[in-house]
């Protein structure tokens, strides 16, 4: 019974102590159940931080690697890429211009 009033008859008040003790005993075991879940997901959650955490350090790492060595980021190659094909297409009109 998930009434907040209940009503205790004269007779057969141990029959409704035993419903009601029952009814607890399963409330308690699915709150058990259910701690043990977020329990698990609590424990999966800090796992994926950790690993979030170590990714981003290789990729600073790498990054830091990168900067050392000179090179330039994928985003950086397609931008000088792009000004270079640029930069051909206005020279080939101007020697089309010339000769």
């Amino acid at each position: 019974m998930s009434s907040n009033a209940i009503s205790v008859p004269f007779f057969g008040a141990r029959k409704l102590a035993r419903r009601l003790s029952a009814e607890v005993d399963d409330l308690q075991a699915r709150l058990s159940a259910e701690e043990a879940k977020t329990q698990k997901l609590a424990e999966i959650g800090r796992s994926l931080v950790a690993d979030a955490k170590a990714i981003q350090a290789e990729r600073d790492q790498a990054l830091a690697q990168l900067a050392e060595l000179g090179g330039l980021s994928i985003l950086e190659l397609e931008k000088r890429k792009q000004e270079t094909q640029t930069e051909i297409a206005k020279l080939s009109t101007q020697s089309k211009g010339i000769g």
